[in-house]
C-alpha cells in the first residue's frame, strides 16, 4: 500500500534527481536529528530515552525526527484523513473502523475472507506519518496513493503539519480524534511498555514511577492533558475539520460513531446499506473478538521506527474502568486533582464575554432541558444534593432553571468506576461541566490552577510558550 523510498526512475536525468533528493532528505533528517539530540532528555513512561521539544512534548529521537520533518513534508490533500490520538486511547480500534468504513464498497466488511485485515494490520493499513512513514532518511511516496488517504499520529495539534492546521486557507485535510480516560490510558500505556521491555530483557517499569511519570508529562507525545485539549479547542474553532470522540462513548455506541465516522470522512451510509446491515457488520468486523483471531494478529508484525512490534501487542480488551484493577487510591486521585485543575483553567476560557455564573446558567438550562426523563433521573440520583435541589424545584415549579447540578455529564453505568468528587473525563468535552464544577473544587485543586492560569497570561499565551508542567 506504501512505499518508503521514491519511484524507480525513468531516466538518467531523472536517477540524478532522485540521488540529489535522497541527499537532501538525509540532510534534513541529520538537520533535525542533531537538534533533537541538543534538548534535555530523561527516561520516562517508555522504552525509548525521551527528549523534550522545545514546546514541552517528550518522545524519542526518532518519532520526533519523524514529527518535524513531516512538518516540511507533508502535503495534505482535501480527501486526506488523519487519525490522532495519544498512545492506547484506542488507535488501534479507530484505525479498524475508519479503514473499514471508508473502504467499505471495495471491501465489504461482512466478506470477512477477502478483507486486508486478513493479511495486514491497522497499523499497515493506515500509517502513522512519525513512526512509519517519515523515517529512516526518506520521504515516501505518498502521492501514488489513491483517495481517500488515511494517515495517523499521536502528535499533539500543534505539532502536525503546517499545511495540516493553517487557518487561512485551510487544506482541507480532516482529523479524527479519540481521548480516552486518563487513568486508563494510564494503564494501558504502562501494560505496552512493561511487555516490550520483558520481551528484551528489561527492566520493567513500576506502577508508582508510572504515575509520577504520567503526571510529570514523560511519557510519548505527553502531557496527556495539554493532548487532549489542544484537539478540544480544535474542535471547536473548527468542527468541520476536526472531529473529537471520546473511548467510552465509542464503547457503548459503535453503531452510532461508525455512523458518525462515515457522515465526516463524507461516504455516509445509503439506506439500502443500513438496510443491509452494513454497519453492524463493521462494527463485529473490528471488534475485539474478531481481530484479535485473524492471523495477521496472531502472527504478524509491524515495523514502528526502528522497532518491530507483535501485532497482538496492540490488542488489549480496552474495558473501560479497568484502571481500579491497577492504581492504589492514592494514585488515581493524584491523576484526578490533575485533571480537576485543567478543566478549571478550560472553564476560564472566553469568560469575559459572560460571567460565569451568567454563562453557567444558561449553559446550564440549555443542556439539562434535552435531557430525556430517564437521564434527568439518573442525574439526580448520583447527587444527594441536586436531589434536593430537584425536590424543592418541584415544590415551586421552576425546576428547568434551578438546576446548577453538572446537566452536561451523562449518566453512566453505575459499574462505571468513577470518583464521587471528581467528574470523568467526559467534561473536559462539555459547554456547562467544568463551569458548573469548578466552584466545587477543592482549595488546593482551585490554588494549583489559579496559579497554572496567571502563568498562562503573564506568558501571553502563544503557541509556542505554553509550559510543559502540571
Amino acid at each position: 500500500m506504501y512505499s518508503s523510498s521514491s519511484m524507480k526512475p525513468s531516466s538518467p536525468s531523472q536517477a540524478n534527481q532522485d540521488a540529489d533528493d535522497a541527499k537532501t532528505y538525509k540532510e534534513l533528517y541529520q538537520r533535525c536529528t542533531d537538534l533533537v539530540s541538543s534538548w534535555p532528555s530523561r527516561q520516562g513512561l517508555s522504552y525509548l530515552q525521551l527528549f523534550r521539544h522545545e514546546k514541552g512534548w517528550y518522545n524519542g529521537v526518532t518519532p520526533l525526527v519523524g514529527t518535524m520533518v513531516a512538518d516540511e513534508l507533508f502535503a495534505p490533500r482535501p480527501s486526506d484523513i488523519v487519525v490522532a490520538t495519544l498512545p492506547k486511547s484506542g488507535t488501534t480500534w479507530i484505525k479498524a473502523l475508519l479503514y473499514a468504513t471508508v473502504h467499505r464498497r471495495e471491501h465489504p466488511a461482512d466478506a470477512a475472507g477477502d478483507h486486508p485485515f486478513n493479511s495486514l494490520g491497522p497499523h499497515e493499513c493506515v500509517k502513522f506519518l512519525e513512526y512509519q512513514l517519515y523515517r529512516a532518511d526518506e520521504a515516501p511516496d505518498l502521492d501514488a496513493l489513491t483517495d481517500p488517504r488515511l494517515f495517523a499520529t499521536h502528535a499533539p495539534f500543534d505539532l502536525l503539519p503546517r499545511a495540516v492546521v493553517a487557518a487561512a486557507p485551510p487544506s482541507g485535510c480532516k482529523v479524527v480524534y479519540v481521548c480516552r480516560d486518563p487513568k486508563d490510558t494510564l494503564v494501558s500505556l504502562l501494560q505496552f511498555v512493561n511487555e516490550y521491555n520483558s520481551r528484551n530483557g528489561r527492566e520493567l517499569v513500576a506502577v508508582d514511577a508510572a504515575v509520577g511519570f504520567f503526571c510529570d508529562g514523560v511519557s510519548p507525545f505527553g502531557p496527556y492533558w495539554e493532548h487532549v485539549l489542544g484537539y478540544w479547542r480544535a474542535h471547536r474553532e473548527r468542527p468541520e475539520q476536526v472531529l473529537f470522540l471520546r473511548y467510552e462513548e465509542m464503547k457503548r455506541d459503535p453503531a452510532g460513531h461508525v455512523r458518525r465516522l462515515a457522515e465526516f470522512a463524507g461516504v455516509p451510509f445509503t439506506s439500502p446499506e443500513e438496510d443491509g446491515g452494513a454497519v453492524d457488520a463493521i462494527v463485529r468486523l473490528c471488534s475485539f473478538d474478531n481481530m484479535v483471531g485473524l492471523e495477521a494478529t496472531k502472527g504478524g508484525r509491524t515495523q514502528l521506527t526502528t522497532t518491530t512490534v507483535p501485532n497482538s501487542a496492540f490488542f488489549r480488551r480496552g474495558e473501560v474502568g479497568d484502571w481500579a484493577n491497577h492504581l492504589s487510591p492514592e494514585m488515581a486521585q493524584r491523576i484526578d486533582a490533575i485533571t480537576e485543575a485543567k478543566l478549571y483553567i478550560l472553564a476560564m476560557d472566553g469568560l469575559p464575554k459572560l460571567t460565569a455564573n451568567e454563562l453557567k446558567s444558561q449553559r446550564a438550562r440549555e443542556r439539562y432541558t434535552a435531557l430525556s426523563v430517564e437521564e434527568k433521573a439518573a442525574l439526580v440520583q448520583r447527587n444527594p444534593e441536586n436531589r434536593e435541589r430537584k425536590n424543592s424545584a418541584s415544590t415551586s415549579g421552576t425546576g428547568s432553571q434551578t438546576v446548577n447540578c453538572q446537566p452536561s455529564f451523562q449518566p453512566v453505568p453505575s459499574s462505571t468506576p468513577m470518583s464521587s468528587s471528581t467528574p470523568d473525563v467526559a467534561a473536559i468535552v462539555c459547554d456547562v461541566g467544568p463551569i458548573d464544577h469548578y466552584a466545587n473544587f477543592p482549595n488546593s485543586v482551585r490554588k494549583v490552577a489559579l496559579m497554572d492560569s496567571n502563568k498562562k497570561r503573564r506568558r501571553g499565551g502563544g503557541r509556542g510558550e505554553r509550559s510543559p508542567a502540571h
